[in-house]
């Protein structure tokens, strides 16, 4: 009798053990289950970040980019602030290539700086693309031409005959009357482009009172 009743105890002990294993399998496999669920889960969401990250690298901004000035806010920006070597740089820039973008800045420095050599340059840079927005200030530069340097009264002479700026006349008379010889042979050059009878019977004159030695007078014949 013993031993059926230990071979009952046995047994139910053995279910006991046996149901207790499957409900732990159970568990660990519904638990694996979960981890593989939120493994793939998680690398959908790196494939989607991934994704995404990507497309906005390539994609362009629409938002214009506040540090990046144009071109012409940098020339600008040159011209009224920038040292005399930068100015120049840009003025044989805009010679070289034929621009006019900045002229309006140019114009307006032309009166106001204290720099000798970017006048110049300004006056060869709007004689060469015949812009003439600077003549009243190149008049008023002749009627008080002591206070600027040869260079300066040679430009502006030039910049007279390109324009072919009537006002300047009685100035290039006067230089050629005077014989003054730092802009005489420029003056002549100029005089025969503005090219009027009266400035030409002027250059007959000025070559009748000249030495028949002179150079200059090769000059005249070629304006006349």
């Amino acid at each position: 009798m013993k031993k059926v009743f230990l071979a009952l105890i046995f047994s139910a002990i053995s279910v006991a053990l046996f149901a207790d294993s499957i409900q732990t399998g159970e568990k660990n496999t519904a638990s694996d289950s979960a981890d593989v669920s939120d493994t793939l889960e998680t690398k959908n969401t790196n494939k989607e970040d991934t994704h995404s990250s990507k497309a906005s690298d390539t994609e362009p901004s629409n938002k214009p980019d506040e540090n990046v000035k144009s071109v012409d806010e940098e020339r600008r920006e040159t011209i009224n602030y920038g040292l005399e070597s930068d100015i120049l740089q840009l003025i044989q820039e805009l010679n070289k290539n034929e621009d006019s973008s900045v002229n309006d800045a140019l114009a307006t420095i032309f009166s106001t700086t204290a720099q000798s050599a970017v006048r110049i340059a300004i006056l060869e840079l709007f004689a060469s693309q015949k812009v003439s927005s600077i003549s009243a200030d190149v008049v008023k530069m002749f009627e008080n031409m002591d206070a600027y340097s040869k260079q300066e009264i040679n430009a502006l002479i030039s910049f007279a005959g390109e324009l072919k700026l009537n006002d300047t006349l009685p100035f290039l008379n006067s230089i050629i009357s005077e014989k003054q010889s730092d802009y005489l042979e420029n003056a002549i050059i100029a005089l025969g482009k503005i090219g009027s009878e009266d400035e030409l019977l002027h250059l007959i004159e000025a070559y009748q009172n000249i030495d028949e030695e002179d150079e200059k007078k090769e000059v005249i014949i070629k304006e006349a």
